[in-house]
């Protein structure tokens, strides 16, 4: 099958033809009236349509469904994901920040000591 987006999607490859004669059809000659085959003759054609749009359609739908899905786990992780890992950063920063405090003061101690003997 062929690909869309990463999507597999098919096409109708092969489909018997849909218009018919008036023997096809199983219908007398000069027992059915003009309106009658024109009528046949044109929802035959419009089958045929809607046929080769099908597989169009479908393309369409399976990509609007793969869209829809992938808005909501962006939702998902703008909503939830993105939140949480912001508040871990803010966490993270906070101790590192402490830390290089702690560092610093007892690097500061150390340097007193040394002054000192």
């Amino acid at each position: 099958p062929a690909q869309v987006w990463g999507l597999a999607v098919s096409d109708v490859v092969q489909r018997p033809a849909l218009q018919r004669t008036l023997d096809a059809r199983g219908w007398a000659p000069g027992g059915v009236g003009p309106s009658a085959e024109e009528a046949a003759r044109r929802y035959e054609e419009f089958a045929e349509l809607l046929i080769e749009a099908a597989p169009r359609e479908q393309r369409v739908r399976r990509l609007s469904d793969a869209v829809a899905t992938t808005s909501r786990r962006l939702r998902t992780l703008e909503q939830r994901v993105a939140p949480s890992l912001a508040a871990q950063i803010v966490s993270v920063r906070r101790d590192l920040d402490e830390r290089a405090r702690e560092e610093r003061l007892r690097l500061q101690r150390l340097a007193a000591r040394r002054r000192s003997r």
